[in-house]
């Protein structure tokens, strides 16, 4: 597969494999972040306005500030899988609490500097392509996540501890058991279709794409900004 992925991380973008975070950060001590995903086939993005809409909810009901605006995150949403060359990616942005700006390890969570990264990874697929068509085991994790008096899951989070146990199961996947219902923000009726996109209400606006012609257009950038 042709490309590398690239990374938007404290305000310019690099290799994803030169981005580093320090290990006392709340983000790696507390995971203390929230994050979202969105894809792009064919470079074009799926529901961008949608995603990011949702992850600045997620930032808002933590309470972290970001320190990049809506229309700014798809921009590096964008400028990230350009960069990195690939046709079909998923982009992640992520909103963390940052650094304590007294230097220490511990503190007050309302003194730190809140961050906001994104990179773009090659597509991949949570049901492995070749077993779409011919069908997969699934394994429900008997771990549960945290419940939702102890972690609000209407906000994206790295919960993911419990499927990690998969690949002893002999399962392809292994998704754990919420404790509480979660909405969709996209679309309250949304089911996985074969092609793993969701089958959801039809599109009120036009799809977004990473092209220079229509990121020019859509979000007033100059063609120049990709030079």
């Amino acid at each position: 597969m042709a490309g590398e992925s690239v990374a938007f991380f404290e305000g310019r973008y690099m290799p994803l494999s030169e981005a580093k975070i320090s290990i006392v950060d709340p983000a790696i001590t507390k995971s203390d972040i929230v994050f979202d995903v969105v894809s792009a086939t064919g470079r074009v993005f799926f529901r961008l306005d949608d995603h990011v809409h949702r992850f600045e909810i997620s930032c808002r009901k933590i309470r972290v500030t970001l320190p990049v605006g809506g229309d700014e995150i798809k921009r590096i949403s964008a400028e990230c899988v350009h960069r990195s060359g690939f046709d079909d990616a998923c982009v992640f942005m992520c909103g963390t609490r940052g650094l304590y700006r007294s230097g220490g390890v511990l503190g007050d969570p309302r003194d730190c500097d809140n961050g906001f990264y994104a990179y773009a990874v090659p597509y991949y697929y949570v049901v492995p392509r070749e077993r779409i068509e011919t069908g997969a085991h699934i394994w429900i994790a008997e771990t549960r996540r945290a419940p939702n008096v102890a972690i609000d899951q209407t906000v994206k989070n790295f919960n993911r501890m419990a499927s990690r146990k998969a690949p002893s199961r002999r399962s392809t996947t292994a998704p754990m058991r919420r404790c509480c219902s979660r909405p969709k923000a996209m679309s309250p009726r949304a089911q996985v279709s074969t092609s793993g996109w969701y089958a959801a209400r039809p599109y009120s606006r036009p799809a977004s794409t990473c092209s220079k012609e229509s990121l020019a257009a859509r979000y007033s950038i100059s063609p120049r900004k990709w030079a």
